[in-house]
C-alpha cells in the first residue's frame, strides 16, 4: 500500500494533468513494455501471478464496486459500449452484491 500511495503522489506531481496512471519520470505515458517490466519485478518480489491485462479487469471491477457511473468506466477502459464492459471486464464481488442489496433496501424503505 505504501508503494501505491507513493506512486499516486508521484503521478499527481508529474502527470502534467494528463490523467495517466502509468507515467515515466517526465510525466508522459509509459509504453506497455516498460509497464510489463515493472509488473514482472513486482510479481517476482511479491510472488504473485497476475497479468497486465488482469489489472484492467480489476480496475473495472473496483470502479463498479464503488458505484462509479458505468458509462464512465466503459470510456475509461476505452470500450465502445457498456455491455462489453459489464460482460467481460466487471466481475461480481461480495461488495458489489452488498452495495446492490443496500441500494434496493434504501429504495423500498
Amino acid at each position: 500500500m505504501t508503494l501505491l500511495k507513493n506512486h499516486k503522489e508521484f503521478t499527481k506531481i508529474k502527470s502534467n494533468n494528463n490523467n495517466f496512471v502509468n507515467i515515466n519520470t517526465k510525466g508522459n505515458w509509459m509504453k506497455k513494455h516498460n509497464v510489463a517490466n515493472i509488473l514482472k519485478k513486482i510479481k517476482d518480489e511479491l510472488e504473485i501471478h497476475i497479468g497486465l491485462h488482469d489489472i484492467r479487469h480489476l480496475h473495472g471491477t473496483l470502479l463498479c464496486q464503488e458505484n462509479t457511473n458505468l458509462k464512465g468506466i466503459s470510456q475509461r477502459l476505452w470500450h465502445s459500449n457498456t455491455v462489453f464492459t459489464l460482460n467481460v471486464y466487471v466481475k461480481t464481488t461480495d461488495e458489489i452484491k452488498k452495495n446492490t442489496a443496500n441500494i434496493f433496501e434504501e429504495s423500498v424503505l
